[in-house]
């Protein structure tokens, strides 16, 4: 392919050409001043609507435009004053400028394509320094084209005309054939000859290019320093850290499909649970659950709020996504995260992410127990305890014995005041066609309500009828009224003095036991 030289053309429009590109430059410049004021209000404010100020409005394909002019003229001027055995390395100066420029803007914007209120903002921090490097860098660059236009030679420091200087010949208007196949050898010459001449200007101008070193150095240090210890900070699962004014100490992390009876909640989805203390040590606030967030690699998980407060009621108790906590107060909540069924457990880390000070986020490292799976039944004996996670808590139960009746007699409480109450006796029948199923237990802090509750949602009677039939029945009171000791009096049928193999099963999470009463 044949082509004109365009030294020519270069040399004729050379002070038209660094009149352009100086106004293209300014124009950047403005625009670059807009993009920082943006990403600084966003910081500030933690919001961003797409629709009433897009990222879009602010980085514009003509702003891309005229970064690609600004390379563009760049190199080519560049390649002139090379051609010409003129001063040139200058040049080099706004051609790293505005390409790095551009993958800035280009990460900048690519943040904001893919915003969710969930996201981390540690890049955009990142890109917002580099932003600032590469905006301070843009004056040198329109220094250049300026002193340039008013014909200031730079080697000399003295002003008159580089344009006369570089002698417009027959040389510069010759065509030249271009061969479009690669030659190794002449990339390898390349190379040499601009590592050559970078040194060449680093040992004449050794003490300004130590400086500027030094300068970015100490820059890339301190980013690095706070990219890892503390943008990136990984705190343990257990230990409390302090934090906007809170301190938070996260608990036991838990993985599964399951609700608190062993029901699946969803085929599609896993959840994690977490459990919370949160301690407030300024004046009564709002605090805002939805500051934390799941993550696995690039995918971020949102808390469900209430949504599945009642299939994980014994792991802890949910709060809203805003929750007042006073002075001073403590709160033990879980948070519950629906996440997708392909992630594996072990893959999850927590974040908190404040909302003033330095806007960083806080990655805490979980260790998740997996308690999809519930163990083999585990044969317990009369006085055998067994320990229930409920509401969060460990309470250790144990049946004692097991009786049929026909009759009981319990004993409750009437009150006419907060200090006047009288205990009262009362028999109860069992209803026609059953009987009462007398089991005494033994805890710490249970009464017989508290273990009727706890054996609805929990338990459940097996036996085989005479006929060899397996059944299965629910806990059912025996009796209406609420009533005082560690006796409890459940509804069975009328023959089941007569059936076999009857077990008192009580199934918990990831585990289950039971207790042959016959």
């Amino acid at each position: 392919m044949i082509i004109k030289k365009p030294y020519a053309f270069l040399i004729k429009n050379f002070r038209k050409i660094h009149i352009f590109l100086f106004i293209v430059g300014i124009y950047i410049f403005i625009k670059t001043l807009g993009v920082v004021g943006f990403v600084n209000d966003f910081m500030q404010v933690g919001t961003y609507n797409v629709l009433a100020d897009p990222i879009t409005k602010h980085v514009t394909s003509l702003m891309n435009i005229g970064i690609f002019v600004m390379v563009a003229g760049s190199i080519a001027l560049l390649f002139l004053l090379m051609h010409k055995e003129k001063p040139w390395k200058m040049y080099l100066v706004p051609v790293i400028t505005y390409i790095m420029l551009f993958f800035v803007l280009s990460m900048i914007k690519g943040f904001f394509v893919s915003y969710t209120s969930n996201i981390e903002t540690t890049d955009l921090r990142l890109s917002k320094d580099l932003l600032m490097m590469f905006m301070i860098a843009q004056i040198p660059s329109l220094g250049i084209l300026a002193m340039r236009i008013f014909g200031l030679d730079l080697k000399k420091f003295d002003f008159n005309s580089d344009l006369d200087s570089l002698d417009l010949s027959e040389e510069d208007r010759e065509e030249i054939e271009i061969s479009l196949g690669f030659d190794i050898n002449t990339f390898k010459r390349t190379y040499r000859r601009i590592i050559r001449n970078l040194g060449y200007v680093y040992k004449e101008h050794k003490r300004i290019c130590n400086t500027i070193f030094t300068i970015l150095g100490i820059i890339i240090i301190y980013n690095a320093y706070t990219f890892i210890f503390v943008t990136h900070k990984t705190y343990k699962q257990g230990k409390p850290y302090d934090v906007s004014g809170y301190t938070f100490v996260i608990g036991d992390a838990y993985f599964t499909d399951k609700d608190v009876s062993g029901n699946v909640i969803s085929k599609d989805s896993n959840f994690v649970v977490v459990k919370v203390n949160v301690t407030n040590h300024e004046a009564a606030r709002n605090l805002d659950v939805s500051n934390f967030h799941l993550r696995a690699g690039r995918h971020t998980f949102g808390e469900t709020e209430l949504t599945y407060a009642k299939e994980f009621s014994d792991l802890g108790n949910c709060y809203k996504k805003v929750k007042e906590i006073k002075r001073d107060e403590a709160l033990d909540f879980i948070i519950v995260y629906k996440v997708d069924k392909k992630i594996k457990k072990n893959r999850f880390n927590l974040y908190y992410q404040e909302q003033w000070g330095i806007y960083k986020s806080r990655k805490i490292a979980l260790k998740i127990k997996d308690v999809s799976k519930v163990g083999k039944a585990k044969k317990l004996n009369y006085g055998d305890y067994f320990d229930a996670l409920i509401a969060g808590n460990t309470e250790s139960l144990s049946i004692e014995s097991y009786k049929l009746l026909d009759k009981a007699t319990v004993y409750y409480n009437e009150c006419s005041g907060p200090d006047s109450c009288d205990l009262y006796e009362e028999d109860f029948d069992a209803q026609n066609g059953y009987k009462l199923m007398e089991l005494s237990f033994s805890s710490d802090s249970y009464e017989a309500k508290n273990m009727i509750d706890f054996l609805k949602k929990y338990g459940r009677i097996n036996y085989k009828d005479s006929k060899g039939k397996t059944h299965t029945q629910d806990v059912v009171s025996g009796i209406s009224k609420s009533y005082l000791g560690k006796t409890i009096y459940l509804r069975v049928p009328k023959d089941f003095e007569f059936y076999e193999d009857i077990e008192l099963h009580i199934v918990l999470r990831d585990k289950e036991y039971y207790y042959p009463l016959t």
